[in-house]
């Protein structure tokens, strides 16, 4: 049996003593992984995962589809207790209740997480009666009490007296009982709180009272215009908190019934007794009158009662999440994406950030209202550092010890270079002719090879310190790299490594990170030591300070109008005004050692150059340098190592002289030294 993890897009296939068991790993969770169970809550393991518990300790496994980290988890959500396995951030956004110790959805008890109180006597089967009646001494802040004070004191009172105070508590709690139900019928998932039933029930009995009796009051018109001021009062009382006025009818039949006996036996106003005859008919008339007249007043109001959920037959038409609101439905797409045109499906975001920070890569969308940071799935990582990426072929690439390649989702994980390498730090990617280039401070070497990793060439092996970051500049044919080495510096040479120059050499010790303006032909780097983001030109002049005062910048990036980068004593990624400095905002916080920063821009394609007819005519690698015209470039053919360029200087043979600048393959075998390990572990 196979076991495919989405999360990795990993296989694991079963050992034969495995064969015969009945159960398999699910999201996370293994029976043969799981040292100590949860068996409180959930009996034990078994072909059903919707019984499996919670697992309180893992043993310690060297599966990556166990050992990966799960950035979906359940997440309750709403008074429908509705259970999603989401990520936190999203658990956040949608309001819910995330349980990061839990991988199902039936290892949570949403229903009894919302309803709080007693718990059920079983699980699904909600069981608390008491609710009925529980609302109405519940109140939802001082004016709610008061307003109740003060009808318990004006209109309660005078109920009492003729009623006698054991009939008024029944009047009132059987009102509020019978309110709440239909309450609950019309309206299911509004919570209320409060005595608005029991009120309504009182003057229905008082305003159905007055309309029999009223030829034996002496001042009928003033008694009825005090009756509706009460209910005008309760009715606002009802609008501030809504739908405690639409509990009306069946209280109304009820307390319709009890006034209709009453009268016959204790005829009369509200202080004498004279003889009166009413009929059951009447009352329920009137009293049905009343609750149709208050209901069209609520419904004028704006309010209607919520009809059927949008969301329920085939989730809305929406791809990922469907929310009902007052008016309908709207779509909603997972973090970091964007809801298409047609409101239901949901697209990549176009333009989003990319970073490092050791154990994981990071995603944050830059077109969307919330600037959250994502975790992309991808796992093993212990000293994540270089990153660079190439939308034409969907491919992110990182350093990690090794040089990994991976979908731009962070799917489909796979190392690319693994063999004679020292420790990668940083990558860059030339978009035009597609080329991967690296430093290796480990081996004091800066390689390029095709994206796929063929045809590796060494392209400067001397002179070489401790390299650190990288950046390229196809269209100019350049490319630049820092070096921390005792002599601290910043280089330059074409892209085939020749023409090789020293740009900046003076003040400067820790130059973590490099980035180009490709429009104006700018240069900047941030110093670790200095605390300073300077500027040059392409060739070293005209430097001048961008931004002081920094705290410890590493990685940086250029976009749109804005210069980025990370910080690791302030834990964040900061961004300002690339022309002017100003404008400094915090995009990302709280995340530790983030190093490397891309961004990614899906308008960012290759254009014409010189290798994109026939590879240029070269017979392996072919890359840019300038060309003599100012701007323009012209094509360069490499070998792999341990090749040669012959005759024509396009095709590559491993026989003859070598040329300069170009090493055998026992040079490229050269191991990295322990002690340059650990000078290397050593960052700053």
């Amino acid at each position: 049996m196979h076991y495919q993890s989405t999360y990795a897009d990993f296989y694991y296939q079963y050992n034969d003593t495995e064969s015969s068991a009945p159960v398999r790993s699910v999201c996370g969770t293994s029976p043969y992984n799981c040292i100590n169970p949860d068996r409180f809550h959930n009996p034990a393991w078994n072909t059903n995962i919707s019984n499996w518990p919670i697992c309180l300790q893992d043993a310690v496994s060297s599966y990556p589809h166990l050992s990966c980290e799960l950035t979906g988890r359940p997440c309750c959500v709403g008074l429908q207790a509705v259970c999603l396995i989401t990520t936190f951030e999203h658990c956040n956004f949608l309001g819910g209740h995330y349980h990061s110790d839990a991988f199902l959805c039936s290892q949570v008890d949403c229903l009894s997480g919302v309803c709080g109180l007693i718990p059920f006597a079983e699980k699904d089967h909600p069981d608390q009666v008491y609710r009925l009646w529980l609302s109405l001494f519940l109140h939802a802040g001082i004016l709610h009490i008061i307003l109740t004070l003060l009808f318990t004191f004006f209109v309660l009172r005078i109920v009492e007296k003729r009623l006698g105070w054991c009939k008024t508590c029944f009047v009132y709690i059987l009102s509020g009982v019978g309110g709440n139900i239909v309450s609950a019928v019309f309206v299911p998932y509004y919570p209320e709180v409060g005595p608005g039933a029991s009120m309504l029930g009182i003057v229905a009995y008082i305003l159905v009272f007055l309309l029999m009796d009223c030829r034996y009051l002496e001042k009928p018109h003033v008694d009825l215009l005090a009756v509706l001021v009460v209910i005008v009062v309760t009715f606002v009382m009802g609008v501030l908190f809504p739908f405690l006025d639409l509990q009306g009818l069946l209280k109304f039949k009820i307390l319709s019934s009890l006034t209709s006996k009453d009268s016959k036996e204790n005829p009369g106003n509200m202080d004498q007794n004279p003889r009166m005859g009413t009929r059951n008919f009447s009352l329920w008339m009137a009293a049905y009158s009343l609750w149709l007249a208050l209901l069209a007043i609520y419904s004028a109001s704006g309010t209607s009662v919520p009809g059927p959920n949008p969301c329920a037959i085939r989730n809305g038409g929406c791809e990922y999440q469907c929310l009902p609101k007052e008016n309908g439905y709207s779509c909603v797409c997972p973090t970091g994406m964007l809801v298409s045109n047609d409101s239901r499906s949901c697209q990549e975001s176009n333009e989003f950030i990319l970073f490092t920070n050791r154990v994981g890569i990071r995603r944050v969308s830059l077109d969307v209202p919330e600037l959250v940071s994502v975790p992309l799935p991808v796992y093993n990582l212990s000293v994540a550092a270089g990153l660079a990426w190439d939308l034409d072929i969907n491919s992110l690439f990182w350093a990690d010890k090794l040089i990994y390649v991976a979908n731009i989702n962070g799917s489909n994980q796979r190392p690319l270079i693994t063999d004679n390498i020292g420790t990668p730090v940083a990558l860059a990617v030339d978009w035009q002719t597609k080329k991967l280039y690296w430093t290796d401070s480990g081996l004091k070497r800066i390689e390029v090879a095709n994206l796929d990793g063929s045809h590796r060439c060494i392209l400067i092996y001397s002179g070489l310190d401790l390299p650190r970051d990288i950046a390229v500049h196809p269209s100019a044919g350049y490319m630049f790299w820092t070096d921390w080495g005792a002599t601290p510096m910043i280089g330059r040479s074409a892209l085939d490594g020749s023409g090789r120059k020293n740009l900046v050499t003076s003040n400067l010790k820790y130059i973590n990170a490099l980035a180009i303006d490709f429009d104006t032909d700018t240069l900047y780097w941030a110093d670790a030591n200095t605390h300073l983001i300077e500027t040059s030109d392409l060739n070293g002049r005209n430097r001048r300070v961008f931004l002081s005062n920094l705290l410890h910048p590493y990685g940086m990036a250029l976009h749109g109008g804005y210069l980025y980068w990370t910080d690791w004593t302030s834990q964040s990624i900061q961004r300002v005004n690339r022309t002017t400095g100003l404008g400094q905002t915090s995009i990302v916080t709280g995340i530790s050692y983030m190093n490397a920063i891309q961004v990614v821009n899906r308008d960012r394609r290759p254009g014409p150059n010189p290798c994109m007819v026939n590879n240029g005519g070269c017979s392996h690698l072919c890359v840019t340098k300038p060309g003599q015209n100012n701007g323009s470039t012209v094509a360069s053919c490499l070998c792999p190592t341990g090749y040669a360029l012959y005759g024509n200087q396009k095709t590559c043979t491993s026989h003859g002289k070598l040329p300069h600048g170009r090493l055998t393959q026992s040079i490229l075998m050269t191991p990295l030294q322990d002690s340059q390990q650990l000078k290397l572990a050593k960052w700053k």
